[in-house]
């Protein structure tokens, strides 16, 4: 199988005195955080009301065709995943 330039992150956004983190999918070898292929999501630290919206069919798609995950969304998702277990 060949090597699947993808790599999915995080990127800061602050609305309201809070920072809401976007998921997005970005080839590995674009510089900074400018230009995205997709976006997967959003996680919303907001200390009242944290919310994670995922769209879990694309970020399958994009992990089966070798995309890799961020170590801070790796994180995100564990704790996301526990959650919706319960």
């Amino acid at each position: 199988m060949r090597f699947k330039p993808f790599k999915i992150k995080l990127k800061q956004v602050l609305i309201k005195n809070y920072v809401v983190f976007k998921i997005e999918l970005h080839k590995i070898r674009s510089k900074g955080n400018s230009f995205f292929l997709e976006k997967l999501g959003y996680y919303n630290t907001d200390p009242f009301r944290k919310i994670i919206s995922i769209n879990t069919y694309r970020l399958g798609f994009w992990l089966n065709r070798g995309a890799k995950l961020n170590l801070k969304v790796y994180a995100i998702l564990k704790k996301y995943l526990a959650k919706s277990k319960k």
